[in-house]
C-alpha cells in the first residue's frame, strides 16, 4: 500500500486541480429556451464571477469602466480590450480568437468568409446568441459602403458579432467565458459608445501595409486604421505615446468644417489668447473643443507672413530669406486649407495663391519635408523651447502637437515624422499655448497674434 501512496496523492492532486479549473473555466450562464434572457439578467447572474475573474485587472479602476474600447487583431488572433481612464486608453485584457476564418483583408461581399477590418463601434449586445453571448459590431461603416459604390459593389454582408464558443465565418470567436467577462464590461459601457478596431496586424509593431491584390484602396484603409492603433498602448505599462511624453497632441479632421482661423472680433478687437475666442465663441452659442496658437507675430500681434482669414488675404506673403528669428530658418512654409476643408503645407517657394484658399498661415521653419526631418536639426541640439506645429497625417487629417516641456526642433519633427507626416510645419515657440479640455489641458492666457480652433455648435 505504502509504495502505491505516491501515486495515488497524485492522482488525487490532478483530479482536486481539474475540478479546479472547470470551475474556473466552465461558463457559468445557463440557457433555457424556454425563458429568453435579457442584458440586465444577463449581467446580474454574471457579475460575482466575473468581477471576481477581473479583480486583478481591475485593481487600479476599482470598479467597471464606464468607457471601453475593443482592438482586434487578425493575424495575431487577439481581441484587445482597453479602458480609458484619465482620458487614456489602459489595456485591462487581452483575448485570444478561438477560431479564425478568411485571410488578410477587408471583407468585400456576403459568405467570403472575411473578418471586416476598419473602424466599428458595437451597437446592440445579443444575451440569446447561439453562441453563448454576442455583440454585433456595425459593419459595414461608412467606407466600406463608399468603398463598395467604388467597386461596383453591392451585396456586402452584415451580421458581423464578437461571440462565445470557438468557431466563425466571418465573425470574432473568444469562447464563452472571456465573452462573458467581455458581455459584462460592455454592458456598463455601452451607453457612452464602444469603439473597434479590426486590423489585419499589430500596426504599433510592423511599419510595413498589407498589399491586398483584390483591392485598390487598401492604403487608404490601413493609414487610416494604424492613425487610430497609435493612441493605444502595446501593454498594460507601455504606450506607443510612451516614446514622447512630453508632447502633447491632437487630431483634427479638416472635412468636418469645423477647423477655423482667427485673428480679431467682429469689432476689430484681437483675440489674442484662447480664453478672449472661448468668451466669443459662447456667446454665439458655439463651443470650443481645441485651439492653438497659429503662427508667428510682430509687436502688434499682426501677422509675420502670410495670412488668409475668410477667404481674404490680411498679409501678404513674406519672401525674405533672411532675417531674426526662427520664421526665417529656411525653407519655412504655409499652413492652408481651401473651402472645401482640403489642408496643405508647403514650402514657401512652393505656394501658389489660389482663390479656393479660405485658410492660411506662414511659419517657419518647416519640420518635415517630403518625409525627411529639416536637414539643419540634430537630435543632441540644447536649442529647447516649448513649441508647437501642424502635421498632415497619411489620411488627409492633421495632427496638431505641443511640447509639455521644453524640447529642441529634431525631437518635435521626429514626432511627426513617427506619426506618419510627409510634411509638417512649426507654429512657434515659447508663447505656446493650448486649448484641449478632452486631455484636460486648458490654457487660456497669453498673447498671441492668430488661433487656430475647432468649435462644434
Amino acid at each position: 500500500m505504502k509504495k502505491h501512496l505516491p501515486t495515488l496523492l497524485f492522482i488525487t492532486v490532478i483530479c482536486l486541480a481539474a475540478l479546479l479549473l472547470v470551475s474556473i473555466k466552465t461558463p457559468t450562464l445557463l440557457y433555457n429556451p424556454a425563458q429568453p434572457r435579457t442584458v440586465n439578467s444577463v449581467v446580474e447572474a454574471l457579475s460575482p464571477q466575473v468581477m471576481q475573474r477581473l479583480t486583478p485587472n481591475l485593481i487600479s479602476i476599482a470598479e467597471l469602466p464606464s468607457k471601453i474600447s475593443l482592438v482586434a487583431l487578425k493575424k495575431e488572433r487577439l481581441l484587445q480590450v482597453y479602458v480609458h481612464k484619465d482620458g487614456k486608453p489602459k489595456l485591462l485584457k487581452t483575448y485570444p480568437f478561438t477560431a479564425y476564418s478568411g485571410t488578410l483583408g477587408p471583407k468585400l461581399k456576403q459568405g467570403d468568409e472575411q473578418i471586416p477590418e476598419g473602424i466599428y463601434t458595437i451597437q446592440h449586445l445579443n444575451p440569446n446568441s447561439s453562441y453563448h453571448l454576442s455583440m454585433k459590431i456595425s459593419y459595414p461603416n461608412e467606407f466600406d459602403r463608399k468603398m463598395a459604390i467604388k467597386d461596383k459593389r453591392t451585396t456586402l454582408g452584415g451580421d458581423i458579432f464578437i461571440h462565445g464558443e470557438a468557431v466563425t465565418i466571418g465573425c470574432i470567436p473568444i469562447g464563452n467565458v472571456a465573452i462573458e467577462e467581455l458581455f459584462v464590461l460592455a454592458a456598463k459601457a455601452l451607453p457612452n459608445g464602444i469603439d473597434v478596431i479590426v486590423s489585419p496586424l499589430d500596426f504599433r509593431t510592423q511599419d510595413r501595409l498589407p498589399d491586398i491584390p483584390s483591392v485598390e484602396w487598401e492604403a487608404a484603409l490601413y493609414n487610416n486604421i494604424r492613425n487610430a492603433l497609435y493612441e493605444f498602448p502595446l501593454n498594460s505599462s507601455n504606450t506607443t505615446s510612451n516614446k514622447y511624453p512630453d508632447i502633447l497632441s491632437y487630431t483634427v479632421d479638416p472635412r468636418a468644417g469645423n477647423l477655423r482661423f482667427y485673428s480679431k472680433d467682429d469689432q476689430g478687437k484681437p483675440f489674442l489668447n484662447h480664453g478672449n475666442l472661448n468668451k466669443w465663441l459662447n456667446d454665439r452659442n458655439q463651443t470650443l473643443v481645441f485651439a492653438a496658437n497659429g503662427g508667428m507675430f510682430m509687436k502688434d500681434y499682426s501677422p509675420l507672413g502670410l495670412y488668409i482669414e475668410n477667404s481674404k488675404q490680411i498679409q501678404k506673403i513674406n519672401r525674405k530669406q533672411k532675417g531674426y528669428g526662427n520664421f526665417y530658418l529656411q525653407p519655412n512654409g504655409v499652413f492652408s486649407l481651401t473651402k472645401d476643408h482640403v489642408p496643405q503645407i508647403v514650402k514657401t517657394d512652393q505656394f501658389k495663391t489660389s482663390n479656393k484658399l479660405q485658410y492660411a498661415t506662414q511659419s517657419g521653419p518647416m519640420l518635415v519635408i517630403d518625409g525627411v526631418i529639416h536637414p539643419k536639426f540634430n537630435a543632441p541640439s540644447k536649442n529647447v523651447h516649448i513649441r508647437n506645429g501642424v502635421g498632415i497625417l497619411p489620411d488627409g487629417q492633421l495632427l496638431f502637437a505641443m511640447s509639455k516641456k521644453r524640447i529642441n526642433f529634431y525631437r518635435l519633427a521626429e514626432f511627426f515624422k513617427t506619426r506618419g507626416c510627409q510634411n509638417a510645419l512649426y507654429l512657434d515657440g515659447f508663447v505656446c499655448k493650448t486649448y484641449l479640455p478632452a486631455q484636460n489641458w486648458i490654457e487660456e492666457e497669453g498673447k498671441f497674434g492668430i488661433v487656430i480652433a475647432e468649435t462644434k455648435n
